[in-house]
């Protein structure tokens, strides 16, 4: 199975798709699933996400507070699911972001390819009762965000 699975919607997913395939060449495996919208929140996606056992990543192009992150917590605590794997990426509150392209800003709030990988990163490093080193990486087919032969979230 993958290493960490990272919940993304709408832009964000093109990025975490990115940064996937950069953790690959590190045989890094990682399953990015395109939750399609913020709310209503996908329960099935969540328990799905959440009971493999693997960090869950969740990544969006605004504030944390009370976003698609938050949602998923709470989806989370309400289904009787630990959130203690769950890292949340997104623009933090009460940060000023310096004025400047999209690009700049993304790479300032650490949700851009490189932000998002390196969070994967951290989460696998840090994960409770990690017991093994990261399984080698699966390439998926063409188009594709999981392994052949994996479930597609």
């Amino acid at each position: 199975g993958p290493d960490a699975t990272i919940l993304a919607y709408g832009s964000e997913v093109a990025f975490a798709l990115a940064a996937a395939d950069t953790l690959a060449g590190e045989d890094i495996f990682v399953s990015v699933v395109n939750a399609r919208f913020a709310k209503p929140i996908d329960e099935d996606m969540v328990r799905r996400a959440i009971t493999r056992g693997t960090p869950v990543i969740t990544v969006e192009d605004h504030l944390l507070e009370g976003g698609f992150g938050s949602a998923v917590l709470e989806t989370a605590n309400r289904l009787g699911l630990s959130t203690e794997s769950i890292a949340r990426l997104g623009l933090a509150p009460n940060h000023f972001y310096k004025h400047g392209a999209r690009a700049g800003q993304l790479s300032e709030a650490g949700i851009d390819a490189a932000g998002i990988a390196a969070a994967v990163r951290r989460a696998i490093r840090v994960r409770p009762g990690a017991s093994r080193e990261p399984q080698p990486a699966r390439r998926a087919p063409a188009g594709t965000a999981e392994p052949q032969g994996a479930r597609a979230d």
